[in-house]
């Protein structure tokens, strides 16, 4: 009987221990797609096929309503906040680039003058995660004993090496001059030789001698115009129509950047990702990895054609049928009951004016000359010292010197602006006189990182645009719905497919998978996790 007891004992031990330590997946795989909009999943779905975007949407946990809840919306925040848990406020990437007073000099989001390129024939100063105030979901998963490779890539620079955070293997980026995807010396002082291989392939130069025509029959895409007043031309071209000969504009535009703007700049970062898994063994054994991947294309396709363009729509059509032949080799290769698989966006876009009918183009550049007119009249001295990001860096040092009040600078600023775009002024440092909606002032505030940010914030109304964009294409960066709404599906390993309604921020993605793989959350992590198991 004693040992019937001890041995039941001893399986009830073991029975606790499996629960208490759930069995990990061999690979995780962060996908965020650059500037795609929760809608596309629904409005771009009569292009879709079964394996892709719909596989996720049948087999995933779908998460219907998440947003970003500061502000700028843009590629390095996103990036960042998605993997950290928390928004620029804590994790300090205030915007793809920010003004550094003290320097009188624009930072962007990645630079690091102590390292240099890996992979072009002249290196320079190159870039690392070294602006990147706090730790990210994937230093958290390299800190656990036990677990494996962190390697992170996209096309642009910063939607590698923010994901990959300060402890990634590596990050690797797109470098536009010259084809390459290459490093920097914060990683590694050589690139693999599989990296080198892939590189001499120039798969950039196969596709771009190709020509990009619609990619399903004309009568899918529901009689979308496609030639409107709401695209901008590629560069080399005159209209924005198809077919797009590539080959023929490369003769006008001939750096391998020209793929970025391209569905194909999709194709060769799935190539290279799956050079990735192959080469780095990533989930072949009982060691966990992880691999970021950031599809940057649909974001130049957007910022050149616009969120209703026969471009962008074509764009999404060809990479969910890309997307579904990547499941189908993770399936099999890998296992999906082996996998944890996220997918979200980094921000959304505007409308454009001319589709929307409403809002219109603003030139801030003019009205920030206007007010420097008005400060040097009423105060003796402009005191703007640079706009940026429609934030107003001023000198602070001589507003107290003169003792003149944060509440007059604000109240003047009102007073004197009578623009129909304009919704209003905030000085987040000061958290002084919210005239706006009160979502929209906490927005800013989780948006405004001290030292980095600028110090009064020129909000505009919904769907006016930077006059930049007055000849087509969109942008992003505001606190409206268009551009806060994202994307967000689990799927993998004993995730039950469900529809979630309830309200969630972009910053609980990193808290959640740490959760589900039994790490502690970001040490900034200001999201909560969600659980995604019954």
């Amino acid at each position: 009987m004693k040992k019937i007891v001890v041995s039941l004992s001893v399986w009830m031990f073991v029975s606790v221990l499996a629960w208490a330590q759930p069995r990990q997946p061999k690979l995780v795989v962060g996908i965020v797609v650059d500037q795609m909009r929760y809608d596309y999943l629904y409005s771009f779905s009569h292009l879709y096929g079964n394996e892709g975007f719909a596989r996720l949407l049948k087999n995933g946990q779908v998460f219907h309503d998440v947003h970003y809840n500061y502000i700028p919306t843009y590629t390095g925040p996103g990036h960042a906040s998605v993997y950290t848990g928390t928004s620029p406020a804590v994790h300090g990437i205030a915007a793809n680039d920010w003004f550094d007073v003290s320097t009188n000099k624009s930072v962007y989001c990645t630079d690091d003058a102590s390292v240099t390129t890996v992979g072009n024939p002249t290196p320079g100063v190159s870039m690392s995660p070294a602006n990147l105030l706090v730790p990210t979901v994937t230093d958290q998963f390299k800190s656990k004993p036990g677990n494996g490779k962190v390697i992170a890539v996209a096309l642009k620079d910063r939607g590698a090496i923010l994901p990959g955070g300060k402890k990634a293997d590596a990050a690797y980026w797109f470098d536009a001059k010259t084809g390459n995807f290459i490093s920097s010396t914060y990683y590694m002082q050589t690139l693999p030789k599989w990296v080198n291989d892939f590189n001499a392939l120039k798969k950039w130069d196969t596709y771009l001698n190709s020509v990009w025509n619609l990619s399903l029959p004309v009568e899918t895409y529901r009689n979308v115009p496609d030639e409107t007043a709401f695209e901008k031309p590629l560069k080399g071209t005159t209209k924005a129509v198809f077919p797009y000969d590539l080959k023929e504009i490369r003769t006008k535009n001939t750096n391998p950047g020209l793929i970025n703007t391209t569905p194909f700049g999709n194709s060769i970062t799935l190539d290279f990702a799956r050079e990735i898994i192959k080469n780095e063994k990533l989930g072949t054994d009982d060691v966990p990895d992880f691999i970021s991947i950031s599809f940057s294309s649909p974001d130049y396709i957007g910022h050149q054609f616009g969120p209703h363009s026969l471009e962008l729509m074509d764009t999404y059509a060809r990479f969910d049928r890309e997307l579904a032949v990547f499941f189908k080799e993770l399936d099999k290769n890998i296992g999906w009951d082996n996998l944890l698989l996220f997918i979200t966006s980094d921000h959304g876009a505007a409308d454009v004016p001319g589709f929307s009918k409403t809002g219109g183009y603003y030139n801030m550049g003019e009205y920030t000359d206007f007010l420097g007119k008005k400060f040097e009249k009423e105060y003796g001295k402009n005191i703007i010292l640079k706009e940026e990001n429609d934030q107003l860096y001023v000198d602070k040092n001589w507003i107290i010197q003169k003792g003149i009040s944060w509440e007059k600078v604000h109240a003047d600023i009102i007073s004197w602006t009578d623009e129909k775009w304009f919704l209003g002024a905030f000085i987040p440092d000061r958290n002084l006189n919210c005239d706006m909606p009160e979502e929209i002032c906490s927005r800013i505030q989780r948006g405004f990182a001290r030292g980095r940010s600028g110090d009064i914030w020129i909000i505009a109304r919904p769907n006016w645009l930077p006059v930049h964009y007055e000849g087509g294409g969109t942008t992003h960066g505001s606190p409206y719905v268009y551009d806060t709404h994202a994307p967000l599906i689990f799927t993998g390993m004993g995730i039950t497919p469900s529809n979630r309604y309830e309200r969630m921020s972009i910053t609980d993605i990193a808290p959640t998978v740490a959760s589900f793989l039994g790490l502690p959350l970001p040490a900034g992590a200001t999201g909560k996790p969600v659980q995604l198991k019954p």
